[in-house]
């Protein structure tokens, strides 16, 4: 596509030329191409940011003031709110000219989450996934356990961690949440015990009789814990289950019997992750941007 497909007649000299020429000609395109790409992502994002930070304004109100601190004039048309993602590779060019420092910092706002992690400490639940079986499993409950900044993930073995289906799925999570190693049977039980022993509540997620409803637990689930998940279709076996503090159980309103383990662990770490940031000590630590 850089070379035409007519036909002509070229020395050497003149030949290699041409191919210079229209090969410098392409990427001056395509470099003008990416930079407008660039620009419309930013000018997303911070729509996006001025739509949180303005408590859902009218589009209007949103555009003009995008457009009184930026030079280039958004149009009016298309919608108000996209996607707020953002690739590494403009996260690294500190130095873009299409970018001011004082843009550059709204874009990065939601891009400093460890700092604030640092400041606020960690939801303090361990998520124990040892029962659990599939690695894409495993795999989601690392991303939703690093999603909702627990202490750290329990599983039975730490190669799951190189498997490529565990990868697909975690994207990276555990870069940013410890991964630590329980086998399960007299292992996990002891490991159990010694939690405990430490001062946290085992809570397990298992449909059991004097099981609570998630609904009744509203504000009130216990921390530090740890959260004791099942196997896929066991569930959490009776020598685990004589060393539960509290079990808990989600309401269903349909006819299949249970939700996939990932799932109900993230239902719960979310709970326990809205419990955390509706604290007076959490709130103190957020920064404003991550309060809606």
């Amino acid at each position: 596509g850089i070379i035409d497909s007519g036909v002509h007649e070229f020395t050497s000299t003149e030949f290699a030329e041409s191919i210079v020429v229209q090969f410098r000609n392409y990427l001056q395109t395509q470099g003008k191409v990416a930079a407008q790409l660039e620009r419309d992502r930013g000018e997303s994002i911070y729509f996006s940011r001025i739509g949180i930070e303005h408590n859902s304004p009218t589009k209007n109100d949103a555009i003009e003031s995008y457009t009184t601190s930026n030079p280039r004039t958004y149009t009016r048309e298309g919608p108000l709110f996209q996607q707020r993602k953002l690739d590494e590779l403009l996260l690294d060019r500190e130095d873009n000219p299409l970018f001011t420092d004082e843009y550059y910092a709204a874009l990065l706002g939601d891009h400093k989450r460890e700092d604030q992690a640092k400041k606020r400490g960690r939801v303090r639940v361990i998520v124990c996934a040892s029962l659990v079986d599939k690695i894409v499993n495993i795999g989601g409950l690392a991303r939703s356990a690093e999603v909702f900044d627990c202490e750290a993930l329990v599983i039975s073995d730490r190669k799951i961690v190189s498997s490529q289906a565990f990868e697909s799925v975690a994207v990276t999570a555990e870069r940013w949440i410890p991964i630590r190693e329980c086998k399960p049977g007299p292992p996990l039980r002891a490991w159990l015990q010694s939690m405990r022993e430490q001062g946290y509540c085992i809570v397990a997620l298992e449909q059991a009789s004097g099981s609570i409803p998630l609904t009744q637990c509203y504000n009130k689930l216990p921390t530090p814990a740890v959260l004791l998940l099942g196997h896929e279709k066991e569930g959490i076996d009776v020598d685990c289950l004589a060393l539960v503090d509290l079990c808990v159980e989600i309401p269903q309103l349909g006819l299949i019997r249970s939700l996939n383990v990932h799932v109900s662990g993230a239902i719960l770490l979310w709970h326990w992750a809205q419990q955390y940031l509706l604290s007076s000590s959490a709130q103190q630590c957020l920064s404003p941007q991550c309060v809606v």
